[in-house]
């Protein structure tokens, strides 16, 4: 079967060369992260820096800033905590059925990140909502009276009186 595979019409000299040059930059993108770690940026700043100074195109920042751990998708939204993991569970429904009604991206409502950071909580305040990353006054005034509802009905579901 490898028989029929046509060898490349590039010179093998040059083709190392390339491969060299690959693993070197492989080797750089890893430094650069390293340093981004270190620096300990929050999303909007770590995705500007990416941009703006180094140059990154969309997709390499997006590579960047899920290498960093700084986009969090979906399919990882999860938790050992049974308590948090039904957290999660309803949030999700409430900001799917909140973006459609509002007809924004649910990621407008709150992030993955923020919606995580919610169900690990135990706020019982719109005051301590706003200490939360991703939920400001805005998003307090909004959303805070449905989001501490649902964090209630879950503390009731897993601790019935």
């Amino acid at each position: 079967m490898l028989a029929n595979v046509t060898p490349s019409p590039v010179d093998p000299v040059i083709t190392a060369r390339l491969l060299d040059l690959r693993i070197q930059e492989i080797g750089v993108r890893e430094k650069i992260l390293a340093e981004l770690r270190s620096l300990n940026l929050g999303t909007r700043a770590a995705r500007l820096l990416c941009e703006r100074e180094l140059g990154y195109s969309y997709v390499e920042m997006r590579a960047i800033m899920f290498s960093l751990g700084l986009i969090l998708t979906s399919n990882k939204m999860s938790s050992a905590d049974p308590v948090v993991h039904l957290k999660i569970e309803k949030l999700k429904h409430w900001r799917k059925t909140r973006s459609q009604i509002d007809d924004v991206p649910a990621f407008r409502v709150l992030s993955n990140r923020t919606l995580m950071a919610v169900a690990a909580s135990d706020v019982d305040s719109k005051s301590e909502l706003r200490k939360i990353e991703g939920i400001g006054p805005k998003k307090s005034d909004t959303f805070g009276d449905e989001l501490l509802q649902l964090l209630r009905e879950a503390r009731v579901a897993q601790h019935p009186s």
